[in-house]
C-alpha cells in the first residue's frame, strides 16, 4: 500500500497543480473539442466549473492515498474502503464534467 499511496500522491499534485491553472483561465490546457463551443464570455466561468473537477481529483486521490498510507495496518478492508474511495470520488468528477460540458459546450463534445 506505501507504493500505492506514493503514485496516488505525486498524481493529487498532479491534479491540484492542472486544477490551479485551469482555474486562473488556461483553457489552453483543456483539449479543444472540449472548449470548441464555449462562448468567449463563459471561458473564464468555464475554466472556473472545470477545475472543480479536477479538485474533486485531487482531493480522492489524496484521501485514498491516505487511507492507504495509514490505515492499512489498523484496518484489514483498508485496501477496499481505499478504492471505495477512489471510484467514488472519480464518478462524482465525471458528473461534475458532464455538467460542466452541457451547460457550457452544448454537450460532451
Amino acid at each position: 500500500m506505501i507504493i500505492y499511496s506514493i503514485i496516488l500522491m505525486s498524481l493529487s499534485i498532479v491534479f491540484l497543480i492542472l486544477a490551479l491553472l485551469i482555474y486562473n483561465g488556461n483553457i489552453h490546457l483543456i483539449i479543444s473539442y472540449h472548449t470548441s463551443n464555449v462562448k468567449e464570455a463563459d471561458k473564464i466561468a468555464y475554466c472556473k466549473s472545470f477545475s472543480i473537477s479536477l479538485f474533486i481529483i485531487f482531493i480522492t486521490f489524496l484521501i485514498s492515498s491516505l487511507i492507504g498510507l495509514f490505515l492499512h495496518n489498523l484496518i484489514p478492508l483498508s485496501p477496499i474502503l481505499s478504492t471505495s474511495v477512489l471510484f467514488i470520488g472519480l464518478f462524482i468528477s465525471i458528473l461534475v464534467i458532464i455538467k460542466v460540458q452541457n451547460k457550457y459546450n452544448g454537450g460532451l463534445f
